[in-house]
């Protein structure tokens, strides 16, 4: 089972978490012509990770698992649809795939999902 953990609040990290994620949405503009379609999926759900982990460690909380900090997200957010909790997923595992497998992931995904997924990241800006 994956555990989610109980800790201080920390506000501090949650900004520079904050921070960093829009310091790589800002990147990814700037080299989105020069990456691959799976490197930019990497970037977004980086993005999104440091979100939901701002998010946590606003409210005290903290997890090593990916899947638990999208169920804590899913949870403890009603910004979020089930729709938006599936990309975000889809996503991860998308990352995954790239990165301990080495896949490629064809470009059509990031051509139909591109403009969600950069919506939900500004909606997570926003309620943060």
């Amino acid at each position: 089972m994956h555990e989610i953990f109980r800790i201080q609040k920390d506000p501090e990290r949650a900004k520079a978490l904050i921070k960093a994620a829009k310091q790589r949405f800002i990147e990814l503009d700037n080299i989105r012509n020069l990456v691959s379609g799976s490197r930019i999926i990497e970037f977004y759900y980086d993005i999104i990770k440091e979100l939901i982990l701002a998010l946590m460690y606003k409210d005290g909380y903290k997890t090593l698992s990916h899947v638990a900090m999208i169920e804590y997200l899913r949870v403890n957010s009603s910004y979020f649809g089930d729709g938006d909790i599936a990309l975000i997923d889809s996503l991860r595992r998308k990352r995954n795939d790239i990165s301990y497998y080495g896949k490629t992931i064809s470009s059509s995904f990031l051509f139909q999902k591109e403009d969600q997924i950069r919506q939900l990241i500004c909606n997570f800006l926003e309620t943060l």
